[in-house]
């Protein structure tokens, strides 16, 4: 799922809006469904350069990144960095759009994305990738 493609993601069979975008967006955290199937899973920050030239962006943490508190360290996580060259690894930001882990590894749900939106948009914007 694009994290900037909401429309795509309301027109998921089932997928209903119990709360306005604004006010996910307002609450963040709070109202994410995942605060209450993941509490006890991290919340992942973005890691990485401070000011980056590349931002990488996941759509969620999987049980490896879940263990270690930090995205992009399974082994898929390990295969995209093996193909980066070391010296740009110090210029790549690493983050996802849901900060914590979805039941079962399922892709995020787009009442998810949005609760973390805000957060990951004051991030790029503080990093200027």
């Amino acid at each position: 799922m694009s994290f900037f493609n909401l429309e795509a993601a309301k027109k998921k069979k089932g997928s209903k809006a119990p709360i306005s975008i604004k006010t996910l967006h307002r609450l963040e955290c709070k109202a994410c469904p995942l605060n209450k199937s993941t509490a006890d899973s991290p919340k992942m920050d973005p890691v990485g350069s401070k000011q980056p030239d590349i931002y990488i962006l996941g759509d969620a943490p999987n049980k490896d990144d879940d263990f270690n508190g930090e995205p992009f360290v399974s082994k898929a996580g390990k295969l995209l960095k093996s193909q980066i060259p070391s010296g740009a690894l110090k210029k790549i930001r690493f983050g996802n759009c849901v900060r914590t882990i979805t039941p079962k590894q399922r892709d995020p749900v787009w009442q998810e994305v949005e609760c973390c939106r805000p957060s990951l948009i004051r991030d790029i914007e503080r990093t200027k990738p």
